[in-house]
């Protein structure tokens, strides 16, 4: 193989670019990348200046990072977030933690389709031990990430494929589904590593060919109980299977000596009939018993301590005594007969079982990702704590599973188990759950919060094998989120009771975005790659000599014939996923409409907690006749679960100027007073511009550097494709556009 003339950006000299395939005889030595304009040799990560005076467009002259977009196509940007410790870059930028965003302009097609490594500097240096430097890459030398039987391959000297390092870290259907082929049965011996790589995520329809977690063991409801919640370790929430259906403690004999003791008081419309069904409990919700897995619907728990004999006090906790959600996932809802002798289902929740045997499954959320999909799906001990190894003692039942346990110790051992969604889930009366990052309003900071070492989506995110070739895993990403019905009368499936939200998993071919964490520092880098390239180890997201790597890239970039092929009259909308840092995700109420806009504090009438969000997601509406993009990164809302509608709240609003198949402009987060006026750029990809890949940043170019995660500083990438079109004679003639 080859690391082939790699791109060079002049505005912070890193590139982004990947090992490809060759057909000589010394197709597995890196080849010489071309030499930087003006090399500067130093020891300590020093890359090329760049030149100030084209770095942005005042004049107009289309000249954007050294590259003329009107002859150029561009394939990415790459911003990096240094940490304290790391040394990377300290020549040219001695202080500052972050990067502006520089295009990348060199193809990918023939270098390496399948995206199995990224080049994130480019410099001509020397290493403290007089080791020259060339480039910097993270990922396999290999330009294919697996065996033809589906077993992971590396490259040379044990390189890791970026497919590899991901799959530990992300799986779109994680949680809602049974594990991937490649996750190794619980028990076996090779328990806890990652298997062969077989299947792929849809079957020939398109249609996902994975079967619903239906095991009730598997997922827990998490209340704080008289049994397992003593005070004296600070009433910790207690973990159950489903197959354990939730009950109120016993609240009848409280006697003197439990003063301090814990009840639950869920489920939360419990109550006790009257003779002759005293010895049942309803009318009022129940929890599930787990036999169809998963419920559409998670319910908020509530505890009360006693603090006399026959007394509880009158407030309710509505998390455990250590801060911590406490819920349950609800199951049908009984009331007495107009007799009064009888309990009466009147409503059952939505199973997953239910959803995707259905004759009308879509209407019950079959093919979606739930908001009620288990938490560690979302986030976990692992990717919060940055590590691999937790004492089991310190873990719940619930993430414990997602490791093997080795003489105390539950460990991740390259399987799939604890990887996450991407997606995050907001309301509910629930934590916040998947955020890169959380504002910590006591030192003004955003603080690390998924400590993995990668988050890429997008093409060849994933790979699998099937008659001796590598393919990419389909449903890489998301188109947006929608409303399926959770809950329905008992009587009539088909009076929908209740709503729910679910993401609806798309498949991105050409674009790939997100990020990959890594040691960058020269001396750290493994060295003995062909014509002084060298590999730079992945690090969690927490590390202090590590560095953040915000990208997006991708192959077949529209070319500026291509783009100018494409009629005047032409718009279209594109629906996509963004991986953000620095964003509040909380509900704003910014429905673009400001007639309509909501305040901060709103929520439906008579509870906060019965809204529910899943984000981020993006939505870019493109006019190729003027030449101008202008869209929204977003959260959707239900905003009343009792009602079909949905709420867009705006997180950023962007613009931006179409020059060949770039866009560049400016981006805003739009639940604040004023303009951020932060860095928009864009690529589209496809002979018809049919993805879209983009990143925020609010590094300026002028700037070059600047400060990372303070109450100002934000970021992100994302990969969209094209959804509606409109005024486009499509190749069918009948105005509709399609790939």
């Amino acid at each position: 193989m080859k690391l082939t003339n790699l791109s060079l950006a002049i505005l912070v000299a890193v590139g982004v670019a990947a090992c490809g395939g060759s057909d000589d005889n010394n197709s597995n030595r890196p080849m010489d990348p071309k030499a930087p304009s003006n090399p500067r040799n130093n020891n300590n990560n020093k890359n090329n200046q760049a030149d100030s005076k084209q770095t942005v467009d005042p004049t107009g002259t289309n000249v954007v990072d050294n590259k003329d977009l009107t002859k150029v196509s561009t394939v990415g940007t790459l911003q990096y977030v240094r940490r304290e410790g790391s040394q990377y870059d300290r020549a040219n930028n001695p202080s500052k933690a972050a990067s502006a965003s520089p295009l990348l302009g060199v193809t990918l097609n023939n270098q390496n389709p399948s995206l199995t490594n990224i080049v994130l500097a480019r410099q001509e240096l020397t290493r403290a031990d007089g080791q020259p430097v060339k480039a910097q890459f993270a990922g396999s030398s290999n330009p294919n990430p697996l065996k033809s039987n589906g077993e992971f391959q590396q490259g040379d000297l044990g390189s890791v494929s970026l497919q590899e390092e991901n799959f530990k870290n992300v799986d779109v259907l994680a949680g809602m589904y049974q594990a991937r082929d490649g996750v190794t049965a619980v028990g076996s011996p090779d328990e806890g590593k990652a298997g062969k790589q077989v299947t792929n995520n849809v079957d020939a329809n398109g249609a996902i060919n994975t079967r619903p977690l239906t095991d009730g063991k598997k997922v827990f409801n998490a209340v704080v109980t008289t049994t397992g919640s003593p005070a004296g370790d600070n009433y910790p929430r207690k973990f159950s299977d489903l197959t354990s259906p939730i009950k109120p403690d016993d609240i009848s004999n409280i006697a003197a000596g439990d003063k301090d003791k814990a009840y639950n008081m869920s489920p939360r419309e419990w109550s006790t009939l009257n003779s002759p069904l005293d010895k049942y409990k309803g009318p009022g919700v129940y929890s599930t018993d787990g036999k169809e897995g998963y419920t559409a619907i998670i319910d908020p728990a509530t505890w009360k301590k006693a603090i006399a004999e026959k007394t509880l006090e009158s407030g309710v906790n509505t998390k455990d005594g250590k801060g911590q959600d406490i819920y349950y996932y609800r199951g049908i809802t009984q009331a007495a007969n107009k007799d009064g002798n009888k309990l009466e289902p009147i409503r059952k929740t939505v199973t997953a079982k239910f959803a995707h045997t259905h004759q009308n499954g879509s209407r019950y959320g079959k093919g979606l990702v739930w908001w009620s999909t288990p938490e560690t799906a979302f986030e976990n001990e692992f990717t919060r704590r940055g590590t691999d190894r937790i004492a089991t003692n310190d873990l719940d039942d619930a993430n414990k599973l997602l490791g093997k346990d080795n003489a105390g110790i539950t460990e991740l051992k390259g399987d799939s188990r604890a990887a996450t969604n991407g997606l995050v889930r907001i309301g509910g009366g629930l934590s916040t759950l998947g955020e890169e990052t959380k504002f910590n309003s006591a030192t003004g900071k955003w603080e690390d919060h998924h400590n993995t070492t990668t988050r890429i989506f997008g093409r060849y995110h994933l790979a699998y094998s099937k008659d001796n070739t590598t393919k990419q895993v389909s449903l890489n990403s998301y188109s947006g989120a929608r409303t399926f019905v959770a809950e329905y009368d008992a009587k009539n499936e088909n009076r929908a009771t209740q709503y729910s939200l679910g993401a609806k998993p798309m498949t991105l071919t050409r674009v790939q975005y997100g990020r990959v964490s890594n040691n960058l520092d020269l001396d750290a880098g493994q060295t003995g790659y062909r014509d002084n390239f060298m590999r730079s180890d992945f690090v969690r997201k927490n590390n202090d000599g590590g560095v953040d790597n915000y990208f997006y890239r991708g192959v077949d970039a529209t070319s500026i014939e291509q783009m100018a092929a494409l009629p005047s009259n032409q718009s279209a909308v594109y629906h996509g996923h963004a991986l953000m840092y620095g964003i509040d995700n909380s509900f704003h109420g910014s429905t673009g409409n400001k007639g309509r806009d909501l305040p901060n504090a709103f929520a439906p009438a008579g509870s906060t907690a019965k809204g529910i969000g899943l984000g981020n997601f993006v939505e870019a509406r493109v006019n190729f006749g003027t030449k101008r993009v202008t869209g929204e990164v977003y959260n959707t809302w239900l905003l009343d679960p009792t009602k079909n509608v949905t709420t867009k709240d705006k997180l950023v609003q962007f613009q931006g100027k179409i020059t060949g198949n770039t866009v560049v402009g400016s981006a805003d987060r739009a639940y604040l007073a004023g303009d951020d006026n932060a860095t928009f750029k864009a690529s589209f990809f496809g002979d018809k511009a049919q993805e879209m890949g983009g990143s925020f940043n609010s590094v300026k170019d002028t700037d070059r550097y600047s400060d990372a995660y303070g109450t100002n500083d934000w970021g992100g990438v994302f990969g969209a494709t094209r959804g509606e079109t409109n005024t486009f004679q499509g190749d069918d003639g009948k105005n509709v556009y399609t790939d």
